[in-house]
């Protein structure tokens, strides 16, 4: 993949067919990354083979209380985020990941668009996000969240 520039995103919700499509695209991410990079630091081989385990996406995309966000430049998936329901009315996003080469091209942004819509739709009024770091606090805070506890921050939708 080569970097991208400005690329035209779209969101989507993933569905049972992309578990292999997703999980390749985690382990393309990883292998990429520069591990000591803040985005990558608190990851390892052993949550990449547990996150990009075909099985364990197959059954998040059927969970009704989780969502798998897939965006895409084109037709290239470029990031996914994990969206969990916390009762009552609150959705968590556990993850956003973007490949290391389409970093600071929105896709960040995107994914986050397309979690607060799911949230949404699964009836949530409130959506909370776990920033593993400064980069991703500085992140959450530029998108209108408020910190709440430890590493959490939270805002309406």
């Amino acid at each position: 993949m080569g970097r991208v520039v400005a690329p035209d995103l779209s969101w989507s919700k993933a569905v049972p067919g992309e578990a292999t499509e997703i999980a390749a695209f985690l382990w393309a991410a990883w292998n990429a990354a520069d591990h000591d990079a803040p985005a990558y630091a608190a990851l390892s081989d052993e949550w990449v083979a547990a996150t990009a385990s075909i099985d364990a996406l197959q059954v998040r995309v059927e969970d009704p209380a989780k969502s798998i966000v897939v965006v895409r430049a084109g037709s290239a998936m470029v990031g996914v985020a994990a969206l969990t329901t916390i009762p009552p009315g609150t959705a968590e996003i556990t993850e956003i990941l973007v490949h290391p080469m389409a970093c600071r091209s929105g896709v960040g942004a995107e994914a986050l668009t397309g979690c607060i819509r799911v949230a949404r739709q699964l009836g949530a009024g409130r959506i909370r996000a776990h920033a593993r770091d400064e980069r991703g606090r500085t992140f959450f805070l530029h998108h209108r969240f408020q910190p709440v506890e430890g590493p959490y921050l939270e805002r309406a939708i």
